[in-house]
């Protein structure tokens, strides 16, 4: 019995060193990865900062810029107020001769 246990064993020798060749495959990929993983966390806190540095100028008023509609603004209603004056007095007017 013991010489059936021995044959059994050397199979087993095989797979292990095939299994300890897998690990150390996996290992050293694992290695690989873990080494990058800090210029990842650096390059991904960089696009974070530049996209919320997007969105904030994007989203704040101050990144808009109306003053060109203001001074055509301002120059339509002192253009319309005479006219606004003149309906508003034809207005009183007409309703003080009813």
């Amino acid at each position: 019995m013991g010489g059936g246990g021995g044959g059994g064993s050397g199979a087993d020798l095989r797979v292990s060193a095939k299994e300890k060749a897998t690990m150390q495959n996996l290992n050293d990929r694992l290695s690989t990865y873990l080494e990058k993983v800090p210029s990842l966390e650096v390059a991904n806190g960089e696009l974070e900062l530049k996209i919320s540095q997007f969105l904030e100028r994007k989203a704040s008023p101050s990144a808009r810029d109306y003053s060109g509609f203001y001074a055509t603004l301002q120059h339509k209603v002192r253009d319309m107020c005479p006219r606004w004056q003149e309906h508003s007095m034809m207005t009183s007017q007409h309703v003080k001769t009813w």
